[in-house]
């Protein structure tokens, strides 16, 4: 494994501790304006409209979709940086 690897398979980890931390986070907020339900019960938290009203969640929930875009990004990138690289190997 090359630098660029290394380089590629840390940062996908990092995203993915970050993102299982703030799905984390959704999902408690969901839980403190809806106790009374399970983890499995807010899968679709619009079904709940005291969830689909609460500004925090919109917040928390809207930072999950950026770090979610931007990983999305990343791994585009990649993926381009490594087809680039294979391009120039066949010359």
């Amino acid at each position: 494994m090359d630098d660029l690897e290394h380089l590629c398979a840390d940062v996908e980890a990092l995203f993915a501790r970050i993102i299982d931390q703030q799905r984390e986070k959704v999902l408690s907020v969901a839980l403190d304006i809806v106790p009374q339900r399970t983890p499995e019960d807010i899968g679709d938290p619009q079904d709940y409209p005291e969830v689909a009203a609460d500004t925090m969640f919109h917040y928390e929930d809207g930072l999950l979709a950026g770090l979610l875009s931007a990983r999305a990004v990343m791994r585009s990138n990649i993926i381009a940086l490594y087809r680039a690289r294979a391009a120039q190997a066949g010359q």
